[in-house]
């Protein structure tokens, strides 16, 4: 009785393990490391001001208001009667 309960003891602690071991790779973290590593050889490259630059020339016509990102609102979407 005594070795089925270190067993058991001896897989959940294995498993504890695994998700907490630190070289695992997540895909989303993976993923928000090389966008992050991309904006900042980005900015390195073409200084600070140049994802503003960007949607300054990207602007068209000049009256539009400047925005890297468009802004969304969440919510339901008004019906036409």
């Amino acid at each position: 009785m005594q070795a089925c309960r270190d067993a058991g003891a001896g897989d959940k602690g294995a498993s504890m393990t695994t998700h907490a071991n630190p070289t695992s790779t997540n895909p989303a973290k993976e993923s928000l490391r090389k966008e992050q590593h991309e904006q900042r050889k980005a900015v390195e490259e073409h200084g600070a001001d140049a994802e503003l630059t960007k949607a300054l020339e990207d602007t068209f016509p000049a009256s539009d208001p400047v925005a890297a990102q468009a802004p969304t609102k969440p919510g339901a979407t008004k019906q036409s009667h």
